[in-house]
């Protein structure tokens, strides 16, 4: 079995779908290679916060996530969206405080969401991009 390879993407678009069915986001890497996902409307939402530079007055779902870490004295190192298993995409948080690692499973667009936030890195399975 060959071992995964891990590419760093950016978000290249998020497109509203009709009403109440959520977004596509589209994920990009240096080579022009894409990933599409279908993600919920309130992670779309998030998202698009986040790559506007938004806040609200009070701490949504993704900004409380992102408090909570930090005051744990942990940074959010990066995000990989790891696979592809029954039309479900799978994610890893890897948070790191000094010496100690986790790796939290997570869904994608929760991942993209706080990583926008901590301006962390995005890193996509290889084999996942077309």
């Amino acid at each position: 079995m060959s071992e995964r390879r891990f590419v760093k993407v950016n978000v290249k678009t998020l497109v509203p779908q009709s009403v109440g069915l959520g977004f596509s986001i589209i994920l990009e890497d240096d080579e022009g290679k894409k990933m599409i996902m279908a993600i919920g409307e309130m992670e779309g939402f998030a998202i698009q916060l986040a790559l506007e530079g938004k806040k609200y007055v009070r701490p949504l779902t993704h900004d409380l996530m992102k408090n909570i870490i930090e005051g744990t004295g942990f940074s959010l190192e990066k995000v990989m969206i790891t696979e592809l298993k029954n039309e479900t995409y799978f994610a890893r948080i890897i948070l790191k405080k000094e010496n100690k690692v986790l790796s939290i499973d997570a869904r994608p667009s929760d991942s993209i969401a706080l990583a926008l936030r901590f301006k962390a890195p995005i890193y996509v399975n290889s084999e996942l991009l077309r």
